[in-house]
């Protein structure tokens, strides 16, 4: 902590503090910053630094700021109900769309389609299922679509 204080202070133009003053000034910003994880304080430093358009000296509420931006950043991604398949783990019944495809014959013999909230975390709190339609009941296409079948 007091690495960024320095930092703060010398790229602001003010004069390093003598030991006392800088024992006491990082024991506020330490106060004011308990909630950081220590391996993000540089990360959130060059944020609020980032974020601002003044050379003045950086107030520990901006770190904190900062920290908070970068947390609920990071929440959001890991949130995020679309899912991108980078690595192969995209839903196999949806495709990480939230809703299966079922395609069912009428009576009439045409074909219908129509969605269905999915069992995986894609899909809307409201309408999510236990599990997804699957089975020897449905066989999956090429396209992603779950072919009802008669049995």
């Amino acid at each position: 902590m007091s690495g960024i204080v320095n930092s703060s202070r010398r790229r602001a133009g003010a004069p390093d503090l003598n030991e006392d003053d800088l024992r006491t000034e990082v024991g506020v910003w330490a106060k004011v910053c308990e909630d950081i994880p220590e391996d993000k304080l540089d990360a959130s430093y060059f944020r609020a630094l980032r974020d601002r358009n003044v050379r003045t000296l950086l107030q520990p509420g901006e770190l904190f700021r900062a920290w908070t931006r970068i947390r609920d950043e990071s929440r959001a991604d890991r949130q995020s109900p679309i899912k991108v398949d980078l690595e192969g783990e995209c839903c196999y019944y949806c495709n990480a769309t939230g809703y299966q495809i079922i395609v069912r014959k009428t009576v009439e013999g045409s074909w219908n389609e129509y969605a269905r909230p999915c069992a995986c975390a894609a899909a809307p709190g409201w309408g999510r299922t236990e599990r997804p339609m699957m089975g020897s009941k449905y066989k999956r296409d090429g396209y992603g679509r779950f072919h009802e079948i008669d049995a």
